[in-house]
């Protein structure tokens, strides 16, 4: 889950099916952290989950009983958008649900710092 997060984070424009390779392309194109380093990482990922627990509470990515990972991908509680739940419903990891996801994602914490 940590690896899609910055993977989404970093690489999102990248993203086409099947979910391992992108993740693979991911991690190859980071590799030794060349590209975003340890502390920049901890750092995003530390505020992130902060921010987030702070803000929605630790039952964030959960639309059932498990974590659901489309919604992880996301960081956002839109499980009252319809469009959203549509997105991490039906075709979770095609391109076009993912693009749809990011973009609800985006627009809903556009005004967030």
């Amino acid at each position: 889950m940590i690896l899609r997060f910055f993977a989404f984070l970093y690489y999102a424009d990248r993203y086409c099916r099947p979910m391992k390779d992108f993740l693979n392309r991911y991690m190859a194109s980071n590799r030794n952290l060349q590209k975003q380093g340890e502390t920049e990482l901890c750092q995003i990922f530390v505020k992130t989950t902060e921010t987030i627990l702070e803000g929605i509470g630790n039952k964030v990515f959960r639309t059932g009983r498990a974590v659901n990972a489309a919604v992880v991908d996301s960081l956002i509680a839109l499980v009252v958008n319809s469009d959203y739940l549509r997105a991490i419903k039906i075709g979770a990891l095609q391109e076009e649900s993912v693009a749809e996801r990011h973009q609800l994602a985006e627009n809903a914490f556009s005004q967030v710092k």
